[in-house]
């Protein structure tokens, strides 16, 4: 029975040896300033401010410079309208997400655009500089250098949280303590036996 033991323990210290490592996702939280100035038919909610979040596979170095990102997810809300991966693109019209991150691997500066379907749906752009929803179906043919009709604004910035790291367990350390578990309780049999 010790023998069994034995190459259980040896076996877990192979598979840890040669396991990877779960990477964790990392996720960023923004909560915007309220919005200031409205125009047109455009009626801001109980919730007067864009609040949200997007996912990435691993956390954003220190001293990243400016650059588009691709999030494995997001979603963000003004309480009235929402714009996540599913129901939303960045479109190269509009922009897209880009971040640079200080010395400390916060978010610096950020330009993030999102529009909901397209010619009628509503765009999002939260930038480091101010916030703004509008109604994409009020632009002017081609949508460059337009101005909608309808849109909610405001001049200040909002923040972003520090970035949250989502555990995830290493299936193959699961698996080992399992094995060991097992190992462990027929070796106790054994013994009683």
């Amino acid at each position: 029975m010790r023998r069994i033991l034995g190459f259980l323990g040896l076996g877990v210290l192979l598979v840890l040896a040669v396991a990877p490592s779960a990477s964790a996702d990392t996720v960023y939280t923004y909560t915007g300033s309220p919005f200031t100035s409205f125009v047109g038919g455009y009626a801001c909610p109980p919730v007067c401010r864009v609040t949200g979040s997007f996912t990435l596979p691993l956390a954003l170095p220190a001293n990243f410079g400016f650059a588009q990102i691709v999030p494995s997810s997001y979603a963000f809300t003004d309480g009235l309208n929402s714009w996540n991966n599913t129901n939303s693109t960045s479109t190269p019209l509009l922009g897209s997400f880009a971040i640079a991150t200080n010395s400390l691997g916060l978010i610096a500066i950020w330009d993030i655009r999102l529009v909901t379907g397209f010619n009628h749906g509503t765009i999002l752009s939260i930038e480091n500089t101010q916030a703004f929803i509008g109604d994409e179906s009020n632009f002017c043919s081609g949508g460059v250098g337009c101005v909608p009709t309808d849109f909610a604004k405001t001049p200040l910035s909002g923040s972003w949280s520090a970035p949250a790291p989502v555990p995830e367990p290493t299936t193959l350390l699961l698996l080992v303590t399992g094995l060991l578990g097992l190992g462990t309780k027929v070796l106790r049999r054994k013994q009683i036996a």
